[in-house]
């Protein structure tokens, strides 16, 4: 009897503990479904924010799921869709219907020929280089802020000369040989030549887009058969007006110079030469003796040319003022650039002013005017002797001659020629 009445509080205290746990938890239910069709989604991951508590829909896009007493969060997840999260503090339906989600990639707006399209809606092979990252390197031409950005693209620059520093852009390649091999360069839907691209101002591009193959270079023929740079210009935005300014300076100088033999090596190795060939020395062993102590650097001078005409620092600086605003029906963008870059010695120098104005006007509702204002003026100071020769002769001449001479002036070198002279605009 003991026994039976033992088992049965048992039974009692089980039905009462079952009882206040089903009293302590909340069922909700409901449908998820796509939002641009309506159609449930099946295998949706349906979850208790913060717990470990998840459901999955059916093939009606149903779900079930326990929540403890007072309610929480519930959070529906499902590949391709915006997670939405809904809360919920009773039993009941609750409901979720999914976005799409959309990457900022694919929802970007990439220029092809004279239209734009989303990213998504593009198949040829189409890069983008947006403003921000044009601005990043302070470089002097546009051309050169596109190395290193683009898959793709080879640029090669041939010269650091102030003004003359445009790199080559070779667009998967060389496809022929001569001029033609250069891209096709179009600045706001007018075809331009290389240097009124590279000389833009980067502070007033909005984007590049570089056409790379045949399907998304087509509309523009032949003209397009290496591949299509494209350029789109800043324009102006509803809204109050906004001022910029942007300013950078920057140092320039050779990194790595040749190890050149000195005057002592100079001479010692000219002299064997001339005895290999059977022929009379051109230096004797006191001469040589004075060029290694170093004793009399006048008549026996250790010329370095290299860092006497290039061993200096070339400053650059460069000053933007933008303004930006408009209204409904009239819109607007100015920037004023000024670039100035010495080169490497003192006569050597460039100087760049750009401007712009791009303009839309909303005439009417279904008529817009569009006017486009641009300007550049270039100012490209160099010494009389070409920028070729000047490096030849640093390179040619020997450690033994004298650049200059104390309270003299610069020294007459035979037949070679004074590149320090050369360099120097005081000089004549």
């Amino acid at each position: 009897m003991k026994c039976k009445i033992g088992t049965l509080f048992a039974m009692l205290f089980m039905l009462c503990f079952f009882h206040e746990t089903i009293a302590q938890s909340i069922q909700v239910t409901g449908k998820v479904t796509r939002k641009t069709s309506g159609e449930p989604l099946a295998g949706a991951s349906v979850r208790l924010k913060g717990t470990n508590t998840f459901a999955t829909t059916n093939e009606a896009g149903i779900y079930t799921i326990s929540l403890p007493q007072g309610g929480g969060s519930i959070v529906v997840s499902y590949t391709g869709m915006t997670d939405q999260e809904i809360a919920a503090q009773n039993a009941g339906e609750v409901n979720f219907i999914l976005a799409e989600a959309v990457t900022g990639a694919l929802n970007e707006v990439v220029v092809v020929g004279y239209g734009q399209q989303r990213r998504a809606n593009v198949t040829g092979a189409i890069a983008t280089v947006s403003s921000k990252e044009l601005v990043q390197a302070p470089v002097s031409d546009l051309s050169n802020a596109l190395q290193g950005r683009v898959p793709g693209i080879i640029t090669k620059q041939g010269s650091g000369e102030p003004g003359r520093d445009g790199a080559a852009i070779f667009i998967r390649g060389n496809s022929t040989f001569g001029a033609s091999m250069e891209p096709l360069f179009v600045v706001d839907g007018i075809v331009r030549a290389y240097r009124d691209f590279s000389q833009l101002d980067p502070n007033e591009v909005e984007s590049v887009s570089i056409l790379k193959d045949a399907s998304s270079a087509a509309i523009f023929g032949v003209k397009g058969a290496n591949g299509v740079v494209l350029v789109t210009t800043k324009r102006g935005r509803s809204g109050k007006i906004t001022a910029g300014y942007s300013f950078n300076y920057g140092f320039q100088k050779v990194t790595k110079f040749n190890n050149n033999l000195g005057s002592y090596e100079y001479t010692t190795l000219y002299n064997e030469a001339l005895r290999n060939d059977r022929l009379p020395v051109a230096f004797t062993n006191e001469q040589i003796e004075k060029f290694r102590t170093g004793a009399d650097p006048i008549l026996y001078p250790n010329t370095n040319w290299q860092k006497l005409v290039l061993g200096g620092t070339a400053p650059q600086m460069q000053h933007n003022l933008s303004f930006n605003g408009g209204s409904e029906r009239v819109r607007y963008f100015t920037s004023l650039g000024y670039f100035n870059q010495d080169g490497l010695y003192p006569s050597l120098n460039y100087k760049r002013y750009n401007i712009r104005t791009n303009l839309d006007l909303q005439v009417t509702k279904t008529t817009k005017v569009t006017i486009d204002l641009a300007g550049r003026m270039e100012k490209r100071t160099a010494p009389t002797t070409s920028i070729s020769g000047i490096f030849e002769h640093t390179l040619r001449n020997p450690p033994t001659i004298p650049a200059k001479y104390p309270d003299v002036g610069y020294a007459q070198v035979g037949s070679y020629v004074n590149t320090l002279r050369s360099i120097d605009p005081a000089a004549g």
